[in-house]
């Protein structure tokens, strides 16, 4: 079981409620052995998603112009270097960022000036007992009735439906974390496809936000009662690109070797 110090509550945020449900193995890998850094290593795609990023936060921040030099002008200053394997691969990506940004700027440049951002990148938590739900939302923006609208950007997908929007647990975790900390008649949840500029929204009644934050409770709670240290690795379908694999693989041959079971031919 967990535990955190003492008068602190442990904090979940998506990320970590998301990789529980997807492996216990890799749960407890990054969240309590910490050995996430000896094998997590900068990925383009992950590059490239911190960027736009950052060039979107400036764009809606208070210092931000809405031009699409402005885009250009931060997309040069916060370029991230890491994670590309050449020189050619770093090109490619950052011509693809320009292509996304232009998009994206025709796309918001005659957006209503009725509707305001609220926030960008902004933390926000919520108390759900016995553990903190904790977000970092991407921008929240109020509208003339009072209602907000969370939006999340998507550097790696192509589509997007309102139902994706609903099923997406980290936006299920951001919309109850916004109607719940701010001051709103309302609350809506987009996600924004920046590669395509397509995006899709969707909202949540009252009693599905209660439903929501049962779910999030529950799902908190599951993770401080169970013992994440017993138990082997096992295989699922996220093995195959997983930063952790190797480190399974040797648990997995260990144990065949200490029950006499013959290893197979990829594991020798």
């Amino acid at each position: 079981m967990e535990t955190s110090k003492p008068g602190r509550l442990p904090a979940f945020s998506p990320t970590r409620l998301g990789t529980f449900l997807d492996c216990r193995t890799k749960y407890k890998y990054i969240y309590v052995d910490r050995i996430g850094r000896f094998y997590q290593k900068p990925h383009a795609y992950f590059s490239f998603g911190s960027t736009l990023h950052q060039v979107l936060q400036a764009y809606h921040g208070p210092a931000g112009t809405h031009t699409l030099e402005f885009l250009f002008h931060t997309l040069n200053s916060r370029w991230i270097t890491a994670g590309y394997e050449s020189a050619d691969e770093e090109t490619e990506y950052r011509e693809l960022a320009a292509s996304v940004l232009r998009l994206y700027h025709e796309n918001t440049i005659n957006r209503t000036d009725l509707v305001e951002t609220d926030a960008v990148e902004c933390n926000l938590s919520l108390n759900l007992g016995k553990f903190k739900l904790t977000g970092r939302i991407d921008r929240i923006d109020r509208h003339p009735d009072g209602s907000i609208e969370v939006v999340d950007y998507k550097s790696g997908r192509d589509t997007v439906t309102p139902d994706d929007v609903l099923n997406s647990l980290a936006m299920r975790c951001y919309m109850l974390l916004a109607s719940r900390t701010m001051l709103a008649t309302g609350v809506t949840g987009t996600i924004v496809a920046l590669r395509t500029g397509t995006s899709a929204s969707a909202s949540m009644t009252p009693s599905q936000l209660e439903a929501a934050a049962d779910e999030i409770s529950a799902l908190g709670n599951d993770i401080l009662e169970t013992d994440i240290t017993l138990g082997e690795p096992v295989r699922i379908q996220l093995c195959e690109k997983c930063e952790f694999i190797l480190r399974c693989e040797r648990a997995w041959r260990s144990s065949s070797k200490s029950r006499g079971i013959p290893a197979e031919p990829g594991e020798r």
